[in-house]
This record gives C-alpha cells, sequence and structure tokens, in this order.
C-alpha cells in the first residue's frame, strides 16, 4: 500500500519536476531562503495538485513535517499560491490556543522579526493586504483574508454556540476556503477507534467538525500539518496514506544536519547544584558565541512537574543565587565534578581567559536575575499575549530573557532558536515495561515533545564556506564549538530513566538509533619518520570574493520590468447607495515615463526611503558608480526604467501620484539588490601548506548501524566485503580506513594495483582526508574535501623533486543523475573541478626547496559505474 508522497517520488524518479514560483519566492520574507527539504515540499504539492493524481479529488493533504522544520513557512508559500489561483479566505486552527497568538503574529504583523511574508507584498503588480477577520461574510476580495481559531473554537461556532460576528457553517457553504490545521494529530482522535466515516450528523467532535466543514463545499482545500502523525495505527494510515503528500521525518531531519546535537548530562540529583551546572554551561557557550562574534543569547529552561513545585523552586533559585552562592560553591561544584568533561572544559576555559570564580559569580548573578527569567505558571494552560510575543522573538538581543520556568505551557507549537539546555527539576518516572519494550507514560513523551522543540538549530557559522544552518563540527571531538551545537537534557542520575529517554528520543529521530562510536586515527609511524612528511607539503586553493569591477549597470531583465501604477482619485461626484442608475463609466488614458524623467525632488525623495538604496550599500553592490544622483538618472541604472501611470482622462496628477508609481518601482528593485549576495570562485593558483598542519591523528565520531559489517564507521580490517589489513602497508598513511562502502572498495582497488606503481615510484602515499583541508570550485568558491590524495614521487623534497598530487573522491550510486553518469548528478560541480584541474595543467614550485607539484583530478570512483574510467585515468601515472 503506497503512500501518496511514494507515488509523487516515483513520478519525480521519471525527471518530472515543478519549480517553485517565482511570485511565492518574492512573496516571501526577504529573510526566508528555502531550504531543499522545504522546495521538495512544495514541489511534491504541486506535483500532485496540477498532475493526474488529483484529477477529480477535492484538494486534501498533510505535511508529515519534523519539529522544527518550518512548517508555517510551508503554509505561508501555498496561501500565496492559494491566493494566485483564485483563493481569499483562509482558515488557521489549531488544539493549542497559546500558538495563535505567536501564529497571527507571523502571519499578520509586517513589523515582526519572524513575519513570513514580504513587505509589501505585491503578486501580478498589486499590492496586497493581509486582514485578520473574525468571519468571511465581509471578506475583502482583493485581500488575503485569515481567521484564526481554535479546534474548540471551531466546534463551538459550527455546532454548539454560534456567535454574531462568528464563523458559521454558511462560511464553509458559501465561500471557497483553504483550511489550515496545524498539530492536526490532535484531529484524529475518533480514527484511532476505527470511526472514520463521519456520517453521522450527531458526531459534533473535532474531527468530525473539521471534516463537515471541509467537506461543505467542493472547492474547499484542508491543509493538515504536523510531526506526529501516528501511522503505525491502521485506522491513521488507512485515513492518510492517500493524503500525505510529503514525509520529513525527523531522523532524516537530524541527519541532514538542520537540528542540535542532543546529549542527556545526568550530573547531580541535588537539583540547584543540577541547575548551577546549566547556568555555567549556558554562560561559557554565551562567550563562545561572543568569541566568534556572535550576539547569541542562549536560553536555559527549567521544567517541574507541578505548577507549585515549579513556583516554590523560582522563588529557591533566587533566594540561593542572591544569597548564598560564592566562589567557594563554584569551587566545590568544579572538585566534585572532575569526570564531567563539558563543566571541565569550561573552568578550563574561565582559567585560560583569566576569569576568576568569583567573576564568575557576579556574572550569574546578574545575567540570571528577575528581571531575566520568566515563569509560566497558569493553571488554565493560558499564556498572555505579551508573553506569547516575548517568547515568540527570545533570539532578539533586546530580549531580556535567559531563563524560563514551566511545566508543560510549551510543549507544541513553540518557536526557538537559542534554547540550549533543559533541566528536569524532578526525579520520578511514569512509563512502564511490557513484555521486554518501554511504553512510554505522557511525562516522558511530552518531555519529547519538548526536546523537539530546543533541538532546533541557531544558524551560524565561522568559516566562510560553512553552511550557516546546518551542524559542522559533528566529528570534532575536540572543537568547544560543537557545544553551540548541542542541546544538553540535565537529569537525574538514576540509570533506568536515563535507559528509558533515550529509547523514547530514539523513537522519535531525535538522536540516532545507535550511540556514535569514538574512532582513532593515527598517522602510522613510518610515514611520520618519512621525509616527505617532515618537510613535504599538501596543495592547496583560496576561495576569494569574485569581483564586481565589470558590473557598470542594472541587469537588462530587471531594467525592462513592466511597472504599473493605477492613480484613482477621489471623484467628486455623489453616487446615491440604492440608485438603479447605470454607473457613469470614468475615460481612462496611458502614460509611460521614464524615471529620469520624473522630477528629481521626487525621484530623490523616493529612494530616501529605501535603506537598501543608499549611496554606501549601492556603490558596494556596483563599484563603479559615482553618485545617487547617477544611478537615479542614468539609462544603465534607474534612468531609462519606465512606470505606466494610468488616470483619468482630463486628470491632472501630482507629483504625490508619480511618487506613488515610482515607489513599487523602487520596490522591486530594492528587492532584486537585497538579493545580491557576495560571489565567490576558486583561484586557479595552488599555494603550498606543509603536510604536518593537515595530516595528524583525529578522534573522531561515527554512527555504526547495529550488527552493520560493512559501511562507514566499521574499519576495513572487519569490512565483510571488502576486507584489507592495512597495517602492514606503508603508503596507506593512517592506521585504518573507516570510510563508506564505496572508499573501502577504492582502498581495496588501489592495494591490488600499488605493486604497479611501487616499479616506477619509490614514494607513494595514499592520504585519507577527515575533513582537514579542502579545495574550491573555480566558478562557485564551493568548498570540496576531496576523500583521498594520492602522493607520487621518487625523492625526498628538494631541488629537482617533482610529485604528483593526485585528488580522489569516490561516490556512491546514489549520486548519479538522471543519465546515469556522475555529470549530471548533484554533485557533478566536484567532478566538473577535478577535470578543470588536469585541463588547467597546474603546477607549483616550492621555492623554498625547489621541489615541484603536478595537481592532478580523477574522475570520481565507483565500483559499479566508473571503475573501468577510473582506471584508465589512474594508469597515466605508470
Amino acid at each position: 500500500m503506497s503512500f501518496l508522497f511514494e507515488k509523487i517520488d516515483h513520478i519525480k524518479s521519471y525527471g518530472i519536476k515543478k519549480d517553485v514560483p517565482e511570485y511565492i519566492i518574492k512573496g516571501l520574507s526577504k529573510n526566508i531562503q528555502l531550504r531543499e527539504y522545504q522546495l521538495n515540499a512544495i514541489e511534491n504539492f504541486l506535483i500532485y495538485k496540477e498532475g493526474e493524481l488529483s484529477k477529480n479529488k477535492q484538494i486534501w493533504n498533510l505535511f508529515h513535517m519534523a519539529t522544527g522544520s518550518g512548517k508555517t513557512v510551508i503554509m505561508a508559500a501555498l496561501i500565496l499560491y492559494f491566493y494566485k489561483q483564485g483563493y481569499r479566505n483562509f482558515l488557521f486552527f489549531v488544539r493549542n490556543i497559546n500558538i495563535i497568538d505567536k501564529t497571527i503574529d507571523n502571519l499578520t504583523n509586517y513589523t515582526s522579526k519572524k513575519y513570513l511574508f514580504n513587505y509589501p507584498l505585491e503578486i501580478d503588480g498589486k499590492n496586497i493586504i493581509i486582514n485578520k477577520v473574525e468571519n468571511f461574510e465581509y471578506a475583502d476580495p482583493e485581500a488575503i483574508n485569515i481567521c484564526f481559531t481554535s479546534n474548540a473554537g471551531l466546534q463551538s461556532a459550527l455546532n454548539f454556540y454560534p456567535s454574531e460576528n462568528g464563523l458559521s457553517k454558511s462560511d464553509f457553504e458559501d465561500n471557497k476556503i483553504v483550511m489550515i490545521a496545524d498539530e492536526s494529530h490532535h484531529l484524529n482522535a475518533e480514527t484511532k477507534q476505527g470511526n472514520f466515516y463521519f456520517d453521522d450528523e450527531d458526531d459534533k467532535s473535532w474531527e468530525a467538525t473539521t471534516l463537515n466543514a471541509f467537506r461543505a463545499n467542493k472547492d474547499n482545500v484542508l491543509l493538515e500539518f504536523t510531526a506526529t502523525c501516528d501511522i503505525k495505527n491502521p485506522y491513521v494510515k488507512s485515513k492518510y496514506k492517500d493524503v500525505i503528500v510529503f514525509d520529513y521525518p525527523l531522523s532524516k531531519f537530524r541527519e541532514e544536519k538542520y537540528s542540535k546535537d542532543i546529549i542527556s548530562l545526568p550530573s547531580t540529583d541535588d537539583l540547584l547544584k543540577r541547575t548551577v551546572i546549566a547556568l555555567l554551561i549556558s554562560q561559557y557557550r554565551y562567550k563562545l558565541f561572543q568569541d566568534n562574534k556572535y550576539n547569541i543569547k542562549p536560553i536555559i529552561m527549567m521544567k517541574s512537574k507541578k505548577v507549585s513545585d515549579s513556583k516554590a523552586f523560582y522563588k529557591e533559585f533566587h533566594t540561593f543565587l542572591n544569597q548564598k552562592i560564592n566562589n567557594n560553591y563554584l569551587q566545590s561544584l568544579k572538585d566534585e565534578n572532575l569526570n564531567n568533561n563539558i563543566l571541565k572544559q569550561v573552568f578550563e576555559y574561565f582559567s585560560e581567559k583569566n576569569i576568576s570564580l568569583q567573576s564568575v559569580v557576579e556574572e550569574l548573578k546578574l545575567e540570571f536575575s528577575e528581571e531575566h527569567c520568566i515563569i509560566l505558571d497558569s493553571k488554565d494552560g493560558k499564556i498572555s499575549k505579551e508573553d506569547a510575543l516575548l517568547l515568540n522573538s527570545l533570539e532578539d538581543v533586546n530580549n531580556p530573557y535567559r531563563m524560563i520556568f514551566v511545566v508543560n505551557m510549551l510543549n507544541e507549537g513553540w518557536d526557538v532558536l537559542n534554547l540550549f539546555d533543559i533541566v528536569r527539576l524532578y526525579d520520578t518516572r511514569d512509563g512502564k515495561w511490557v513484555r521486554g519494550k518501554y511504553v512510554a507514560g505522557p511525562t516522558t513523551v511530552s518531555e519529547m515533545q519538548l526536546i523537539g522543540r530546543g533541538a532546533r538549530y541557531f544558524p551560524f557559522k565561522t568559516e566562510p564556506w560553512h553552511i550557516d544552518n546546518k551542524r559542522k563540527f559533528d566529528n570534532q571531538i575536540n572543537n568547544p564549538l560543537r557545544l553551540c551545537e548541542t542541546l544538553i537534557y540535565h537529569c537525574t542520575t538514576d540509570n533506568r530513566y536515563i535507559t528509558e529517554i533515550k529509547i523514547v528520543l530514539k523513537e522519535s529521530g531525535l538522536v540516532p538509533n545507535n550511540e556514535p562510536t569514538k574512532i582513532e586515527l593515527k598517522v602510522k609511524d613510518s610515514f611520520k619518520a618519512d621525509k616527505f612528511y617532515k618537510l613535504g607539503y599538501v596543495m592547496v586553493n583560496d576561495r576569494v570574493e569574485k569581483s564586481r569591477s565589470e558590473i557598470n549597470e542594472l541587469p537588462s531583465k530587471l531594467r525592462a520590468n513592466n511597472i504599473e501604477h493605477n492613480i484613482t482619485p477621489i471623484v467628486g461626484d455623489f453616487i446615491e447607495l440604492f440608485d438603479e442608475k447605470k454607473v457613469r463609466t470614468i475615460a481612462k488614458t496611458s502614460e509611460n515615463i521614464k524615471v529620469n524623467q520624473l522630477p528629481y525632488n521626487v525621484s530623490h525623495k523616493g529612494i530616501r526611503q529605501f535603506p537598501n538604496l543608499t549611496f554606501k550599500k549601492l556603490q558596494a553592490k556596483f563599484p563603479n558608480l559615482k553618485s545617487i544622483k547617477q544611478f537615479i538618472l542614468n539609462d544603465d541604472y534607474l534612468g531609462g526604467m519606465e512606470i505606466l501611470y494610468t488616470y483619468p482622462k482630463g486628470y491632472v496628477y501630482t507629483s504625490d501620484d508619480l511618487l506613488e508609481g515610482y515607489v513599487k518601482l523602487l520596490n522591486e528593485v530594492s528587492t532584486f539588490i537585497s538579493k545580491i549576495e557576495v560571489q565567490y570562485e576558486g583561484t586557479r593558483t595552488f599555494k603550498e601548506e606543509p603536510i604536518q598542519l593537515h595530516i595528524k591523528d583525529i578522534i573522531t565520531y561515527r554512527e555504526i548501524p547495529s550488527g552493520s559489517r560493512s559501511g562507514e564507521g566499521v574499519p576495513q580490517i572487519l569490512d565483510e566485503q571488502y576486507q584489507l589489513d592495512l597495517s602492514n602497508h606503508d603508503w596507506y598513511v593512517y592506521n585504518e580506513n573507516y570510510g563508506t562502502s564505496e572508499e573501502k572498495s577504492f582502498v581495496k582497488f588501489f592495494a591490488g594495483e600499488v605493486k604497479k606503481f611501487q616499479k616506477k615510484y619509490t614514494k607513494i602515499f595514499l592520504i585519507r582526508n577527515e575533513q582537514q583541508f579542502g579545495i574550491y570550485s573555480f566558478k562557485t568558491g564551493e568548498r570540496f574535501e576531496p576523500d583521498y590524495i594520492l602522493v607520487l614521487g621518487n625523492n625526498d623534497p628538494g631541488k629537482d623533486s617533482i610529485y604528483f598530487q593526485i585528488f580522489i573522491e569516490a561516490k556512491g550510486s546514489q549520486f548519479l543523475g538522471s543519465d546515469g553518469t556522475f555529470n549530471t548528478g548533484k554533485e557533478s560541480w566536484k567532478q566538473e573541478l577535478l577535470k578543470e584541474i588536469v585541463d588547467e595543467k597546474i603546477e607549483h614550485k616550492v621555492f623554498l626547496d625547489n621541489s615541484t607539484y603536478k595537481i592532478w583530478g580523477l574522475p570520481f570512483y565507483n565500483e559499479e559505474y566508473t571503475s573501468k574510467e577510473f582506471k584508465e585515468k589512474l594508469e597515466q601515472f605508470l
């Protein structure tokens, strides 16, 4: 029984695709750059909606997407899509009323930093207003009208207590409405019991209410979003098999490095000490961010079991912080936790930076004082509107909070990036073991949900080539910045609880099924003793900004844009509201006016409204620009751009009328310029770096599937498919190979070829690259870290010595393109770079010792598809 998303994947496997329309890209906030999986989600929907799969069906889809993956971004994109399709009315509903205020803010408040749409929003040359409405009776036919309610509110309005200005059944019968159900797993209570026909008119459940409203008009649309659709339940699976249009589980979200790493830290059963440990780690993390020029403020959550417990601990903590904590307390905490590697790292940092324990005490008192803490203790589960907005903006520099005290209020629908520590303030367990299998209780499930909310990654990067919204340091055990990518769950030392929470986290996909294995790669003594290791080099190129020195104009495509503006003066004629006479048609005329034909006071006033269009910012993008006046008047920039003004015949337009149309044009230009990113390229000259600088002993982590006897993480000596004892092969410089199956296949292949090379070369070294160095695409500056370099030579480094440095990449078949080659695959640019290196015939002479390095690249190695071609290219060196 195939799911809908599997059918769509099958269609896509034939090369059928749908690009996300430009009006959606432009209509979303400039701060939003759609991630690959979000583009895939929208593409899946378009393939379904605009293809045969939806023929003669009412549109009903579910987006099954991981917590923190940006479901509301998809909602906003689909609102734009359906507006373009002629829909004007949208209903957002969710179980948890606390989610509503922050969603209203995100979808309607253009001053919010988390506003999801571009402002002003324009589709087909028209400015689109977004209205928050109570019902759709008097909805603006040209606007996006969004009604926000809860599941219970919708149920009440349609079944029990209709109100004069609220939603009614006629809203859904008389209008075509896009219904957006967030956290929609709450709409399956009836289905889980096997009751999913909903033909009983007396059924007033949430689920029945939703489906009845959806079916009230054949043009209504139902879009569901959840991270936890229980498709293990056969009834739920049956309901959704033809509905789930996109599936992106937490496990994939984590594997693709979009989430924080998650660890539990069972430190102590003393709750105050547990809390202080979290404070110290949080403050250390804060300083690590600051050291790397980021003002990212880490948040701590204190989770209690009951409201009364939360209030009591809040009071106890602040009494302790104000009156009892001192440097002796911290010293004692340090001495008690010598085996706690993270805390050890914290105190070592303070020592290295000459920060005394007394200074740390003062920092903690200041940073976590009451004005920087918030307690959410409402017994009815409601959060005030003011608190909801503050909780929705915790990442803001001006937001005061560092610490949040809660019970269960934030388990769903809370968007936060800078939560890095959760402290569990109770030590009870509520799960049970049934026939050897752990069944989580509601408390453990809520803890898992909360951890999922905190797992969202806070974007940052410390190197130009880093991807800012992905984890970067998984394999760098000793890099302190790993802590800035890690959510820590501070809990009891009870081993039973630790086992149980890990089971739940694994089942959810938040942590891998197998604990990462610590792996030590050691450079062999034989290589360390060789003069090439002591005196040799690895050759790499640099990544540099592409020069814009030859850019002398705005793109012709942008300058050719047709900007239209309707001037609608206030008409003096009074028309009776109930006059049945035909309304007089007003004749109109149009006029094209170039920007450099506008009065200069108008054009200069307009451009001053756009912070993006200051001379300083423009010159950064257009280095040859001499003045703002040149930008306005010159035909190569704004001057030749035209605005089509339409106005009533006989009307004399004003400077304000001209300004309004001109501002529309400037908005287009400003949006374009804001999206001009610094572009990079790789230098075609290479430089030498001492090989000892890069090739050294490494400690890393690998996730090894349970029971696996081959593939990544399994040493080659134990790999059942590509077994090879590398310990006695001096040509392989590390003691072992833990690479992928394809990488091991290559090493075993080379082991069979090496004797041929030994007849010609005395220096043969195959060096594994564990992200120690990279080269950069000549065209785009993208960083590429080849799996291996092969060094071939005959003499020790010195005069007249010549070495070949050959870059080698082993690539799995999943990277093949639609034509069955790597030339069209998603990493084809890497193979292209390797080919370009050969075409360029790059050599580098080391002036220090007069040695010469000839730099080379080979086509991707793949045992099944390219091994013959690879062997032919490799044998060129014989």
